[in-house]
């Protein structure tokens, strides 16, 4: 065991609040276990002390490794009292004089003053650590709950229900709301139903769906009410006081991101304007309505042959013309107040919905005699804020020490919690341990600014840990070159300095490890291309479907055949038992991918073929394959008009489809539905140029559809699904794969599940699809599967693969586009913008975004994109040894893009980017430059 670096050290001794900033693979735990025990050889008890964790696994781990530590402590104390039974004249003395120590405020404190006391108090400290406060901070606030339940006035046998009993729960809560708001039962029932005719479009899913988001996010701050209270005082207010401060912060961050507009620009009039007029303007809303004017004129002045040069440029004239149009030639921002007026009703209408709903869910939720987390949190805020209870004074009396894990995944709530614990002034012992380059939770409400503000406001107590005693030294370096220009604080909040960089740390005792010792390529990347794919933004979704299944397919095959290739040939892996290297097994790599979702059955059926075991964690019952065939194929006989579930029969068992017969169905009609595409390729035959077999493909699935849909219009659900199964043999397909009986089980369970509908056949297959869908709602992502014990490569997520490392890294997926269809709701929600709506005239079918939407999906898509770099940073970070990346770039002159110069990376060019790949490609013609890359296809350096 290498011995604790300076930083680690001054962690370890540090006193008062304390912020450890400990990067990926830099000893965080080991450096918070010798903390503890410091503190215990000076006397204290693991009674007094707080050790919060992230996930109940990591708090087994902790105790487990303090016990481990503690039975040391023991053991090192008994053999000094053999060895020094008979101690010298003076060495008690020395002894005693040696246990004396300072406590917080300097005062004299004695702690255990020999061996035989040493021993004694540490296997105290063992006895006491089953008891230990050492959990997830949800366990801690719900004993604290549970011991005051006579001052919450609840149930003394309070349950925490889960999801699979909320969920349901606060959908018919919201359910009977509705309908109430339906009867106009309310004065805002009006507003609110214009708003679901506004934004459901026949629906109010969309409205459950922003009323849930809405919840969900004021229980993660201290005080849900007020804030929902602060939201519905605006919107009564008939003047737009905060959206007028925001357009004028609006116009003046549009012109300091605008106003180094390169000199280097295309020659063009419209850029000379634009320029000078960027510099002339002053900061008030008048002086900078007349710049957006300014531009506005030069955007449409473009002489012949200069229309060109606005490409690359469109954000610029588009956001000016926007903004203009709120401004108004002078100032005065009429427009805002008009779209105010025609929004805030309906947004005090959802506030005020919301506010019923929390209402009515608690209230359902205690009949049941349970709370949720989040009702554990807010009671427990609620205990510690009581002045006259005694809650928050007894857990700061007998709390002296406060340590909490992965703090950069807090939210506000759990914030306040910790903080009533916790001591203040000069008594101040708070130990909180993070990363925000690993803040990766945001769909938790995780909001890793609370952790910035702590490394802020506690310079003075800021320590960080950048000694990465995980991976090779190669690798280090590749991750510090990458991610240097692309974490930047105007994306995503964190900024990749040198304190933030990795170093190689225990040089002397790894030096097997480092660069030039003779271990060879570290990292590889790997860039799977293809021109014959579309590189269109308006490409439709159906074939953006088949594009990613041809991606999937092709990148599981090659990374199998990668990871065969180094497996053969003993690729060394580091042995830490052994201290050697030792040739690469199975069990030694994983996949990590975004998402694995249902790509997971890809990449089994790939490995199976290239002959490489593969540990795919299935999903849920709905995730399975098998489960999602069918349902699909009820949603086609639901109505037939739909792509993707059109896409996923034709490519399944059911239909058996090859990826090519795909595409040339799509080249008989490319711009229409896919179902029309396929109807067109029946009628042409041959004639279409496909392969026989694809043609009697189509025309035998279409023939069986039309018998299908009529058998379940006439029959049940049940007759129809077993007709299905028969003349597909799907079960003996099934049979024939890997985990055949499994699957064939999941496809039984859905036909009881019909069995189960039938009796209420009259509510027909609308009503069967809908129940299924509210059954998906509430199925939960599983925990990650213990390792396997067999010898074979694993599949996981990104997010399951936090807090462990790999020899083998092969990340995957790398040119799957980001998923920011949350940016494009009627409704956003913001931390700090509230509310954030598209706009509607009255009578008016047409959409425009009001100031804060445009303003929320600035700010939503530069949060995402930094969360999808943190993303990549914690996966390139579980690689110990080596690290494969492999992504597939399809689209026109697809190799073109990444023979581009070098260039400095601006915020617009990381902004830009779709798809991971997107950011590799900006990076890699800076450190491209040596002459071991061979032409245009492959090279190497000392970074990859």
């Amino acid at each position: 065991m290498s011995r604790f670096t300076p930083a680690q050290q001054a962690a370890i001794a540090a006193r008062g609040n304390v912020l450890v900033v400990a990067g990926a693979g830099t000893g965080k735990t080991r450096t918070l276990i010798e903390r503890c025990l410091r503190l215990l050889r000076e006397g204290a008890s693991l009674e007094e002390m707080l050790i919060v964790t992230f996930t109940t696994a990591a708090a087994a781990e902790m105790r487990v490794r303090l016990r481990k530590a503690l039975e040391g402590e023991v053991k090192a104390a008994t053999s000094a009292q053999a060895i020094h039974s008979a101690p010298e004249p003076g060495r008690a003395a020395l002894r005693a004089a040696s246990s004396i120590h300072l406590d917080q405020r300097g005062r004299a404190q004695r702690g255990p003053t020999g061996d035989s006391d040493f021993a004694a108090h540490f296997a105290e400290q063992a006895a006491l650590l089953d008891t230990a406060q050492i959990s997830t901070l949800h366990s801690f606030c719900l004993g604290l709950v549970r011991e005051h339940f006579h001052e919450l006035a609840i149930d003394p046998q309070v349950v925490v229900l889960d999801e699979r009993q909320t969920r349901p729960l606060a959908r018919e809560c919201l359910t009977e709301l509705l309908a109430g708001h339906y009867a106009g039962r309310w004065p805002h029932s009006a507003a609110l139903q214009q708003l679901i005719r506004r934004t459901g479009r026949g629906s109010d899913e969309h409205l459950r769906a922003l009323v849930g988001r809405l919840h969900s996010y004021a229980q993660s701050l201290p005080d849900p009410d007020g804030w929902l209270e602060g939201l519905l005082a605006d919107f009564r207010n008939a003047e737009p006081a905060r959206w007028r401060e925001w357009l004028a912060t609006a116009c003046r961050d549009w012109r300091a991101l605008w106003l180094p507009l390169r000199e280097d620009t295309p020659v063009a009039p419209a850029f000379t304007r634009s320029r000078a007029a960027l510099r002339a303007a002053g900061e008030d809303l008048a002086a900078l309505a007349g710049v957006l004017s300014e531009v506005a004129e030069a955007d449409r002045n473009w002489p012949h042959g200069t229309k060109k040069f606005r490409k690359g440029f469109e954000k610029f004239f588009d956001d000016a013309a926007f903004l203009l149009a709120l401004t108004g030639q002078n100032g005065t921002g009429a427009a805002l107040e008009e779209d105010w007026e025609w929004s805030r009703h309906e947004l005090a209408a959802l506030v005020e919905l919301t506010r019923q709903f929390a209402e009515r869910f608690t209230e359902a939720k205690r009949q049941l005699g349970g709370v949720d987390f989040a009702d554990v949190e807010q009671l427990s805020l609620r205990l510690l804020r009581d002045e006259r209870g005694a809650a928050a004074r007894r857990c700061r009396e007998r709390f002296a020490h406060v340590f909490v894990d992965e703090y950069q995944d807090i939210n506000a709530a759990q914030d306040a919690i910790l903080c009533a614990v916790s001591r203040t002034g000069e008594e101040a012992n708070r130990f909180l341990v993070g990363d925000i380059k690993q803040s990766i939770y945001r769909f938790r409400l995780a909001n890793p600014r609370i952790f910035a503000g702590y490394a802020e406001a506690w310079r003075a107590g800021v320590i960080p840990l950048a000694d990465n005693f995980r991976s090779h030294e190669a690798v280090l370096n590749f991750v510090n070159a990458l991610f240097r220009p692309l974490m930047r604080e105007s994306v995503g909040g964190v900024t990749y300095d040198t304190a933030a960089e990795l170093r190689f740390g225990n040089a002397g005792e790894r030096a097997s490890l480092a660069v030039g010792s003779g271990a060879g390529a570290r990292v590889e990347l790997h860039v799977l291309t293809s021109d014959e794919a579309a590189d269109s933004a308006e490409a439709d979704e159906a074939q953006n479907e088949v594009e990613e299944l041809l991606a999937i397919v092709r990148e599981a095959r090659f990374v199998a055949t990668r990871l065969r290739v180094l497996h053969d040939a003993g690729h060394p892996v580091w042995d830490e038992s052994t201290h050697q290297f030792r040739p690469a097994q199975w069990r030694d790599m994983v996949v990590l991918m975004r998402s694995p979702g249902s790509r997971g059955e890809a990449f089994a059926k790939e490995f199976h073929r290239v002959g490489v075991p593969l540990h795919a964690e299935r999903g849920g019952f709905y995730d399975s394959l098998e489960v999602s065939d069918l349902l699909n194929l009820l949603r086609l006989l639901d109505n037939p008009l739909q792509d993707l579930p059109l896409l996923a029969v034709l490519r399944s068992p059911l239909v058996d489809m090859s990826l090519e017969e795909l595409v040339a169905i799509r080249k008989a009609s490319e711009k229409t539905l896919f179902w029309d595409a396929l109807t067109k390729f029946r009628a042409a035959g041959p004639a279409s140029g496909a392969t026989a077999e694809a043609c009697a493909k189509a025309a035998g699935f279409l023939a069986r559809f039309a018998e299908w849909r009529q058998l379940i219009r006439l029959g049940s659900l049940t007759q129809c699904l077993e007709r299905v199964l028969t003349e597909t043999h799907y079960e003996a397909l099934l049979l024939a794969e890997p985990r055949g009986p499994e699957r064939v089980a999941n496809v039984r369970r859905l036909l009881d599940l019909a069995r189960q509908f039938d009796p209420l056949q009259r509510q027909g297959l609308h009503r069967f699809l809908r129940f299924i869908e509210a059954q998906e709602e509430v199925e939960l992502d599983h925990d990650p599967a213990p390792l396997p014990t067999e010898d074979a490569v694993r599949l996981m997520s990104i997010h399951q693969s936090k807090g462990l490392e790999f020899p083998v890294v092969a990340v995957a997926g790398l040119g799957v586009r980001f998923n920011l269809r949350d940016l494009s709701g009627d409704v956003l929600l913001d931390g700090e913008l509230g509310l954030c709506p598209m706009v509607s005239p009255p009578g008016s079918q047409r959409r425009f975004p009001s100031l804060p939407h445009w303003l929320a999906k600035q700010r939503g898509q530069r949060e995402s994109l930094g969360e999808e770099l943190r993303l990549l940073y914690v996966a390139f970070t579980r690689a110990r040894d080596t690290l494969l990346l492999c992504g597939t770039d399809a689209g026109k002159n697809v190799a073109e893009k990444w023979r581009e110069p070098a260039a400095a990376i601006s915020d617009l060019a990381v902004l830009k980017a779709r798809c991971p790949l997107d950011w590799l490609r900006l990076w890699l013609p800076g450190v491209a430059k040596e002459p071991n890359w061979r032409g245009d296809a492959a090279g190497w350096n000392e970074l990859l």
